[in-house]
């Protein structure tokens, strides 16, 4: 009898010695050795009431126990960080637990940006340091609005100066990663630009019509885009074409390009026109025919608000020359991949029987747009102009749309018929250079949008 009771017992203080060590456990969690640690496993069950604390704490941000909030281990400290928002965050634990914050949001666990970024989230990752930011995009189908908010973002951060920032993570709802930046129309985006490269995954940037100059471009020069696969840049003052060759030096991956509107030759480097035929990734390329000439400046005052400008960005309307002339030609019937070609021509025609013999040579495209006025037949009174070089063009057998510029002359009815009867699946399109497409007439289905095609 002695004997059972005495085993009891020491069953019971065998028991009771685990549970004093399991709790002892709990309450010696030691400082963390690492400034970013993973999240608690699933398993895990934090006691301590943590969970209700956390949901209190976010909804009644009067209601902060800052004393709970110091009695809990550093990872639980993290976990309830993560869920507060930037007000709180300012308010009740600065400057006391900056370090612990600082843990909390790292490359494993970024700060967190939802639809619009406030003042006060501003403030905290300037004050705290933090280095890597997460935005999610509300799910929206209205581009625009999707458009002014990552800007809106961007110009924040860009205010702010911030120089701990390293890495800005765009996301939608889904998870999936915005890869792509549109500030187009946003004048002068400098600061903007300077961001870029701080953007996880992005391979897509539009700066049509921000007016950049050549400073713009040395600044996505040194961004060092390394997944850099699609640049729109049309109508940025650029004339100096050595900066557009040390461009397309850097980024030799791009698949789509757009330099159309600008104030530089290919001709006029070397480089350049090397550089062009070195991407043999390019699949659509949209330039310039004719360009204005800026060989004589027009100066004008220079404000605060023009602090870049200068002879390489300004605008003459003086004169008009190509910026694709017969040798630039010969440089894109180097690039095989070449699917998309729009070549505008706002001013003067460059293909003609001197250079179609090259372009023919791309036998890839699949779209092209170009100046059709030497390749053309013209009215009978201009019969010392007849030509038929414009059948030469049947060459290309993997056209789905031809586009056909020309001067106010329509071509003439039984070339047409004879282009059209050799190119049977191809959407042939003949408008004057300065006349609207109206889409209206013309079914544009196609796997790729239309909108690279679209007049200037």
């Amino acid at each position: 009898m002695n004997n059972y009771r005495y085993t009891k017992l020491t069953k019971w203080l065998v028991v009771a010695i685990l549970l004093a060590s399991c709790q002892s456990n709990k309450q010696q969690v030691g400082p963390s050795t690492s400034r970013c640690e993973s999240p608690l496993p699933k398993k895990t069950k934090l006691n301590l009431d943590s969970d209700a604390s956390t949901s209190k704490m976010q909804e009644q941000e009067e209601g902060f126990d800052l004393n709970k909030f110091a009695a809990f281990p550093e990872l639980i400290q993290k976990e309830i960080i993560r869920k507060l928002p930037a007000k709180v965050l300012l308010e009740k634990l600065l400057p006391r637990f900056t370090a612990v914050i600082q843990k909390a949001y790292c490359k494993g666990q970024p700060y967190l940006i939802q639809d619009t970024i406030s003042k006060e989230d501003v403030n905290l990752i300037k004050k705290v340091g933090i280095t890597h930011i997460r935005y999610i995009l509300p799910e929206n189908d209205n581009k625009d609005e999707n458009k002014k908010k990552i800007y809106n973002l961007l110009n924040a951060l860009a205010k702010s100066l911030l120089p701990s920032l390293e890495q800005i993570e765009l996301k939608n709802e889904n998870g999936s990663y915005i890869t792509e930046v549109d500030l187009s129309n946003k004048y002068r985006c400098y600061a903007e630009i300077s961001l870029l490269s701080k953007v996880a995954h992005l391979d897509g940037v539009n700066l049509t019509d921000c007016h950049i100059g050549r400073y713009g471009v040395n600044q996505l020069i040194k961004s060092n885009l390394n997944d850099l696969r699609k640049l729109d840049i049309q109508n940025n003052r650029i004339r100096d074409a050595n900066v557009i060759a040390n461009l397309l030096k850097k980024y030799t991956n791009l698949e789509r390009l757009n330099l159309a509107e600008n104030g530089f030759r290919f001709s006029a480097s070397d480089e350049a026109e090397a550089a062009l035929g070195q991407l043999s990734k390019l699949k659509k390329l949209k330039i310039n025919s004719g360009v204005y000439d800026y060989s004589e400046y027009n100066l004008s005052s220079e404000g605060e608000d023009q602090p870049f400008l200068d002879e390489h960005d300004i605008i003459s309307h003086n004169a008009v020359f190509n910026q694709v002339e017969t040798s630039s030609i010969k440089t894109l019937a180097q690039l095989p991949n070449l699917q998309w070609l729009y070549i505008t021509c706002p001013f003067d025609s460059v293909i003609d029987d001197s250079n179609l013999d090259d372009l023919v040579k791309l036998t890839n495209l699949k779209k092209l747009r170009l100046c059709a006025d030497s390749i053309i037949d013209y009215p009978d009174n201009y019969t010392n102009h007849d030509r038929t070089l414009i059948m030469q063009l049947t060459k290309l057998t993997n056209l789905k749309y031809l586009w056909l510029d020309t001067s106010g002359y329509d071509i003439r009815e039984d070339k047409m018929e004879a282009l059209q009867a050799a190119l049977p699946n191809v959407q042939v399109i003949n408008v004057d250079h300065f006349e609207d497409l109206n889409e209206d007439d013309y079914d544009f289905s196609d796997e790729d949008a239309y909108d690279f095609f679209k007049p200037t």
